[in-house]
């Protein structure tokens, strides 16, 4: 029974990544600016990196479904990078909103090894750094 339930839970917890992955579990991405907009995407993809360190913490990870979660949130986080680069060099909010995107898709990259590697120690790393970057995205907005 525990094995089962192991299973429903990553399940839903897959499903409810590739939900957020492709901007559904988002209904504030309508609102706002261009750079806001691309904050909300970015937020999104780090609440859906999380949920990766999550699952990939679980025995067995189901390591093929959480590469493809990843590679979707690298083409969204690609997109967004570039959206912002392409807002006036002027604006003050753009350079450091894509510091923020650049932070994110390195850790990205890191959680990608992690999760080839199985290597728990580092996704609970990776994730408590996804944490404080939603905190500095958060922050980001307030201005």
């Amino acid at each position: 029974m525990t094995a089962i339930r192991a299973r429903v839970a990553t399940w839903l917890l897959l499903t409810v990544a590739v939900v957020s992955s492709t901007g559904c579990a988002s209904w504030a991405l309508s609102t706002g600016g261009p750079l806001d907009r691309a904050a909300d995407h970015t937020t999104s993809q780090i609440q859906t990196m999380r949920l990766v360190t999550t699952a990939g913490c679980r025995s067995p990870a189901p390591r093929p479904m959480l590469e493809t979660v990843l590679t979707d949130s690298r083409s969204v986080l690609r997109e967004t990078a570039g959206d912002v680069e392409r807002e006036p060099l002027s604006n003050p909010r753009r350079d450091p909103l894509l510091t923020l995107i650049d932070r994110a898709r390195r850790l990205l990259d890191e959680e990608f090894a992690a999760v080839r590697a199985g290597d728990c120690a580092q996704l609970r790393r990776i994730e408590s750094d996804l944490t404080a970057l939603v905190d500095r995205i958060e922050h980001w907005e307030g201005e």
